[in-house]
């Protein structure tokens, strides 16, 4: 709650919540209003008063704390997180005897995250689990006696529609856009294979099946004012203004090589499908400051981008009004007042009937409106050795999930 803590996601759910302590093991929250995702924002850590107290919450981010933090879990920080000179970074833990619980079977656990797929395999001997694995690199790597567990992040990547720009006011215009973009040959050229549209991931996507049909959406775009000349390789409106929209997307070049591949790789088919239909798409991938800088002013007709919705699918920091701010996630400027009443309606029901009903009323507005055209969610392959033995894989929605009963692992 404090003035300089500017996370889009945890503010608004604390947000007014009055917080009250009744006993040593009793806490009370109050909210404004009724709140069904609100449990799921307890999942952030207990921070130590008297380490961080004093500590500026603009700095706790960089404080040295993270170096080597406590937590409550069955294991605690031995070797400090560390940049090696070979370009890996690790972190070292060891069960924590005092632990609460079940203490864990396995004593020692090191992360080794590489800076790169090939060092990954290089080092194949060194390591007994990976997680993040794709299609495409499970099929490089020798299995040999590692177990492949497939799971799915509750995350999707999209093509946000900024709705205030001048040149995607109309309905029409954004409803082209979207029916020229073909989601198979993107889905196939990124190997995600769990296509999406709606970012109400708690539906069934099948009743939401987005439909590529070219003649439509030129049709669609003649309809909003923009024609084809022949001869011309670009729509033109009455003002002989040509059709041209600028999309921003975060340069990953410099910090994670498989997700800027991703993102390079959907551009490129984007900037062909829109080119099908006469539209010039120019894309500018942008440093994080820069990126996030244009966020903020929301400086751009289109962004390529991902949300991830957590434990609760809560979609109100993503697609309610308020959060269309320099601060807010909701990347398309998007405002409906029917969406709005919806979104709030939903954190109120706590019958799942009742929560089904009103959510596909509000996918319904959502794709009638086309703030976005969503793609897909990311599906993984985590690895492991097969000597390990008790694991649970059921429900990973985080990809820290995969640890939620290590206490229970064995080495055979």
């Amino acid at each position: 709650q404090s003035p300089e803590f500017f996370n889009p996601v945890l503010k608004p759910n604390f947000d007014g919540v009055k917080i009250e302590k009744v006993d040593s093991l009793t806490v009370t929250f109050t909210l404004n209003s009724p709140n069904s995702f609100f449990f799921t924002a307890l999942n952030v850590g207990i921070l130590p008063r008297h380490i961080l107290a004093e500590v500026p919450v603009s700095e706790l981010d960089q404080h040295e704390f993270n170096q080597k933090p406590i937590g409550s879990g069955p294991y605690r920080v031995v070797s400090a997180y560390a940049v090696n000179p070979d370009g890996t970074q690790s972190v070292t833990l060891e069960s924590y005897p005092q632990y609460y619980g079940a203490m864990p079977e396995i004593q020692n656990l090191r992360f080794v995250a590489y800076p790169d797929f090939e060092t990954l395999l290089d080092e194949r001997s060194g390591w007994n689990g990976a997680a993040r694995i794709r299609q495409s690199q499970l099929d490089e790597i020798e299995l040999g006696d590692l177990l492949s567990y497939q799971y799915e992040l509750p995350q999707y990547t999209a093509l946000f529609i900024n709705t205030d720009s001048e040149k995607l006011l109309k309905n029409k215009t954004r409803l082209g856009l979207s029916k020229a973009i073909d989601k198979a040959a993107i889905l196939e050229a990124t190997q995600h294979k769990v296509q999406i549209d709606t970012p109400l991931l708690e539906l069934n996507q099948n009743d939401w099946l987005h439909v590529h049909n070219p003649s439509e959406a030129m049709g669609a775009l003649y309809d909003a004012g923009w024609s084809l000349p022949e001869g011309q390789e670009y729509r033109v409106n009455s003002k002989g203004e040509s059709f041209e929209l600028s999309m921003i997307r975060q340069d990953f070049s410099n910090s994670n090589l498989v997700q800027e591949e991703t993102l390079s790789t959907v551009s490129d088919l984007l900037v062909s499908q829109m080119k099908d239909i006469g539209v010039n798409l120019n894309v500018e991938p942008l440093g994080p400051e820069l990126f996030s800088l244009r966020v903020q002013e929301r400086s751009y007709d289109l962004l390529l981008g991902g949300q991830s919705l957590g434990y609760n699918l809560d979609t109100f920091s993503y697609w309610h009004s308020s959060q269309a701010t320099e601060l807010g996630l909701n990347l398309s400027n998007y405002q409906n007042p029917k969406a709005d009443l919806l979104i709030e309606d939903v954190r109120k029901v706590f019958s799942e009937e009742e929560r089904d009903e009103k959510l596909n009323a509000l996918a319904e507005i959502i794709a009638q409106d086309v703030p976005a055209v969503f793609f897909y969610t990311p599906s993984y392959y985590y690895l492991l050795d097969s000597k390990i033995t008790g694991v649970r894989l059921e429900n990973v929605l985080q990809a820290q999930d995969r640890f939620s009963n290590i206490h229970e692992w064995k080495i055979n």
